[in-house]
């Protein structure tokens, strides 16, 4: 492999990466279905392009689905002469930027598919979404050419993005995956749980996973599985994978004591299903769900590739919130339009934020927010001090050309010495552009004006600066009002992060762990666990049912007799903090207030 791929292993990778490196592109290689879930910023790419790239017959080529603003991040760029840039395929395999098409039309992927010079297939995700005959002709000619046996590899890049099994992007990405004709699926994600474990279970499902599909050749299906449909009731079945909602027609109709009492009778009803299906779980079976994602995903921490890994500290900038904040007038979107104020209202306080560190003229700072008008805001605050240039905005409006060109001055260091002026100290992107695909580990600051309710989203985010590459500790700053719903969000966020986090590091212990070692079987249990919280997450049962829940859930799953059945929870009681109950409690008590 090395000598096959010398620009994955040159003088500056460590032989502790190099082994790491190694083992993915060994695990893609010999798996019909396999994702690199490895932390964000530890080198999953070069794995997977490698591994594809090993499989790949003469006349064969890799087909790539990926965000349309990764493309020219990873697959195919420009230069400032127009020229084609190949980026990893280019870096990694040694193919030319002509080896590489990127295709949104169907004429372009005609063109790819016929050209014999052409490998990379580059496809965006968007190509896949909307209606029409040529979007339904996109699917189609893809499908056409697996069957063709023209596709060595499929790579997913971000898979966790695509997570709605009903939404119309995937229905045809699926539709052009033949789970046979492909014969290796290659999913990448950094945080595979992101917003909810079920997540994990849609990406096996886009990748078609032997386990759940019957594929024509060889194929892994385990009967046990799939005898009862287990694998396709993930958790219990659709029922318990739903959050509990009351519907618009019940809630028009109804008090808000009745809506509170009707929410907790969901509830209540919810808790006894989790438990009824906890119960179903023998050894076995607790281990089959852990196999079947301990299997097919592969993850490591930064550390466990390497060692020396400078650390990541986060922590909170906490402001005094404002007093002029209006509330919504209507309870439909209430808390979005709160969250937006707040973060307009928390500006002045992320450009100080930032000068601070600006003020060491070698420093590089990347900032997030969800708002484009708020980044446009901190931008014009910060070229304001320092002069126009210092700071470049990324947001749904910015041209690829010139988003490639901020992304691609950003990156240089800065050199006080140097004739040449540094461009672009700063860089403000809107979260959905700057939380997947970015390498800026020039810059050791992320400022978050504000954040995301997916924890995984901000984690992105904030790992497009702490790299495997990095070289210096980098530190993670949130801007957040104290004792508001801003600082009661920052809680839950973090909340659903350890969740997830706890999903994920099951899976790799389970790397990690023998077979055959008897502890497997309490991270198979640590894994349940886990899934159960992801689920009753935002319950507003009392603490005393979440106790005996608890409880219940901790007996049947240590194999102990269950003392007593749960009760029916009651509605908790409202607390005096904002930042102790849920969104909705908090917005009535505020609008009685």
């Amino acid at each position: 492999v090395e000598q096959n791929y010398p620009g994955a292993f040159g003088p500056t990778v460590s032989n502790t990466q190099k082994e790491a490196q190694q083992t993915g592109i060994r695990f893609v290689a010999n798996r019909v279905v396999s994702i690199l879930a490895d932390q964000p910023g530890s080198g999953k790419t070069v794995q997977a392009v490698i591994g594809a790239d090993m499989v790949r017959n003469a006349g064969q080529k890799t087909l790539v689905i990926t965000p349309g603003m990764l493309v020219r991040e990873n697959w195919l760029d420009v230069d400032e002469n127009k020229q084609p840039i190949a980026k990893a395929p280019g870096q990694f395999c040694g193919h030319r930027a002509d080896q590489i098409s990127v295709c949104s039309k169907p004429e372009e992927l005609e063109e790819a598919i016929t050209n014999p010079e052409v490998v990379w297939v580059i496809v965006p995700m968007s190509a896949f979404g909307g209606k029409g005959a040529k979007k339904q002709e996109f699917s189609r000619m893809i499908s056409s050419a697996s069957q063709e046996n023209l596709f060595s590899s499929l790579i997913v890049d971000e898979i966790q993005t695509i997570k709605k099994p009903n939404s119309d992007t995937f229905k045809k990405i699926a539709e052009a995956i033949n789970a046979h004709d492909i014969p290796h699926r290659i999913g990448l994600t950094g945080t595979p749980s992101d917003n909810n474990p079920q997540d994990i279970f849609s990406q096996l499902t886009l990748l078609r996973h032997p386990i759940l599909y019957d594929n024509k050749g060889p194929r892994q299906k385990t009967p046990t599985f799939n005898d009862d449909g287990f694998a396709k009731q993930f958790l219990g079945g659709k029922d318990l994978a739903k959050p509990v909602s009351i519907p618009k027609y019940w809630r028009d109709q109804s008090t808000e004591e009745e809506i509170e009492d009707r929410t907790a009778e969901l509830w209540g009803e919810k808790a006894q299903k989790i438990l009824e299906w906890v119960k179903t779980l023998d050894a076995e079976r607790k281990l089959l769900i852990l196999d079947m994602f301990s299997s097919t995903y592969l993850r490591r921490n930064k550390e466990d590739i390497r060692p020396d890994m400078p650390p990541k500290d986060r922590h909170v900038v906490e402001l005094d919130p404002p007093n002029d904040i209006v509330m919504p007038e209507s309870n439909l979107n209430w808390h979005n339009s709160l969250l937006k104020e707040l973060a307009h209202k928390k500006v002045p306080a992320t450009i100080k934020e930032a000068a601070s560190v600006l003020a060491n003229p070698v420093n590089k700072i990347f900032i997030v927010t969800k708002h484009p008008d708020v980044a446009t805001e901190i931008a014009n605050g910060l070229n304001e001090m320092y002069g126009e240039g210092t700071v470049g905005v990324v947001s749904g409006d910015t041209k690829d050309v010139m988003r490639s060109k901020i992304s691609r001055e950003f990156k240089k260091p800065c050199d006080p010495m140097s004739s040449d002026p540094c461009r672009f100290r700063a860089v403000v992107y809107t979260m959905k552009l700057g939380m997947v695909g970015l390498n800026f580990d020039v810059a050791s600051t992320c400022i978050f004006n504000d954040m995301d309710w997916n924890p995984s989203n901000n984690l992105q985010a904030e790992d497009r600066i702490h790299r495997i590459t990095s070289q210096n500790p980098v530190d993670v700053r949130y801007m957040v009002f104290n004792n508001s719903y801003d600082m009661e969000m920052y809680n839950r966020v973090q909340k659903k992060e350890s969740i997830n986090g706890g999903v994920v590091d099951m899976i790799r212990k389970s790397n990690m762990t023998d077979k055959n070692d008897p502890a497997r079987l309490e991270i198979a249990n640590d894994f349940i666990r886990y899934l159960i919280e992801s689920v009753i997450i935002d319950t507003t049962i009392s603490s005393k049912e979440q106790k005996l829940f608890n409880k219940e859930i901790e007996a049947i799953l240590s194999g102990q007799p269950v003392q007593q059945p749960v009760q029916q929870p009651v509605q908790q009681p409202v607390q005096p903090y904002p930042m102790q109950q849920v969104a909705s409690n908090w917005y009535a008590q505020c609008k009685h207030a």
